[in-house]
């Protein structure tokens, strides 16, 4: 199955967050980051059950038979960067809803589940 990938408009704000934050420590760093996020997603997108669920929120979700599931959140790690990509599957999109520093507090992307 051929996945899409929507990243929702606060994830993408993470992103260019860290991007600046990197291009300011080191020119080019920044587009290195983007870089292995994109791998990140590439690699999501081939296989986005192989990531752990790292939270369940009760069900707006509907399957194709019309009954409510539950919504499974997943994590992935960014290779070389501490950051992590926090999404959940919908039919046959991969909806991004965080890119976090894997040192903030969790509570932050928590937040967003209840917004997606």
């Amino acid at each position: 199955m051929t996945y899409n990938i929507l990243i929702q408009p606060e994830a993408e704000l993470d992103l260019i967050e860290a991007y600046n934050w990197y291009e300011e420590r080191s020119q080019g760093l920044g587009d290195e980051f983007i870089t292995a996020v994109d791998i990140c997603l590439s690699l999501i997108q081939r296989n986005p059950l192989s990531y752990p669920v790292v939270a369940v929120s009760p069900g707006n979700d509907k399957s194709t038979k019309g009954e409510t599931q539950d919504e499974q959140f997943h994590r992935a790690l960014v290779r070389r960067f501490p950051y992590e990509i926090f999404y959940r599957i919908s039919d046959e999109t991969i909806v991004v809803l965080a890119c976090f520093h894997g040192r903030r507090n969790p509570q932050w992307w928590q937040n967003r589940i209840g917004k997606n």
